[in-house]
C-alpha cells in the first residue's frame, strides 16, 4: 500500500544558520491492494521535511525500537512516520543534510514564490488486520489508524519536486520533474 501526498510549501522554518524545516501543505490520499475495491478517501495533508537528527525523528526512532523491544524483535530502521489527527494526515520525513542543504540553496527560492510542488509516495506493508505479521512490530488496523490511534512508521520515501512556472528562458532539464530520496544515502539528482 501506498500512501500519497501533493502540496505546496507553507513556510521556512529555519531552525539554526544550517537547519531548516520545510512544512507543506495540501492532500493526502492511500492507493494500493487491500482499498476493497473503493476509493480512499482524499485528506487534507500536511508533510514536514526535517533533517534526520530532528528531535522529532530521534523521537519516533526511540518508540519504534521501545515497540519492538517489547515484542522481542530487533529495533526496525525508522526515518519518518504517518499519523492521522481527526481528518488531518501528517506525514514527517527525516531528510539527509546534503537534500535538505541542496533544498535550501537551489530550490527554496522556487519554493517560496509558489513555483514547484512537491509529491510524495510512501510505501507500507500494509494495516495489520490486511497483512497479518507483516508489519510486526508497529502493525497497526486501519480503523485503529483512520481513530487516530497510532502511527504507521517508514524507512524510505520518493520525494518528487515538480515545476509548474518555469519562465520560457530556462533550459529544459529544469522543467522536468526531479526525484530525491529520504531515507537513503544517495544524492538527488538535480
Amino acid at each position: 500500500m501506498t500512501w500519497n501526498f501533493r502540496g505546496s510549501l507553507s513556510r521556512v522554518d529555519f531552525q539554526t544558520a544550517s537547519r531548516i524545516a520545510l512544512p507543506f501543505r495540501g492532500c493526502g490520499w492511500l492507493t494500493g491492494p487491500g482499498s476493497q475495491g473503493s476509493a480512499s478517501p482524499v485528506l487534507d495533508a500536511e508533510l514536514d521535511l526535517v533533517a534526520r537528527d530532528d528531535l522529532r525523528i530521534l523521537a519516533i526512532q526511540e518508540e519504534a525500537a521501545e515497540a519492538a523491544e517489547r515484542q522481542g524483535l530487533p529495533a526496525p530502521s525508522v526515518t519518518g512516520c504517518l499519523y492521522r489527527l481527526g481528518d488531518t494526515l501528517h506525514l514527517l520525513v527525516g531528510v539527509e543534510d546534503a537534500n535538505l542543504a541542496l533544498i535550501k540553496t537551489t530550490l527554496l527560492p522556487a519554493l517560496i514564490e509558489g513555483r514547484l510542488h512537491l509529491t510524495t509516495a510512501i510505501d507500507f506493508a500494509g494495516f495489520a488486520e490486511d497483512a497479518p505479521g507483516a508489519m510486526a512490530p508497529m502493525g497497526i488496523t486501519r480503523r485503529a489508524f483512520d481513530q487516530s490511534q497510532g502511527a504507521v512508521y517508514f524507512d524510505a520515501c520518493n520525494l518528487s519536486i515538480s515545476f509548474n512556472a518555469w519562465g520560457m528562458d530556462a533550459p529544459q532539464e529544469r522543467r522536468v520533474g526531479q526525484l530525491m530520496v529520504a531515507g537513503e544515502e544517495s544524492h538527488p539528482r538535480l
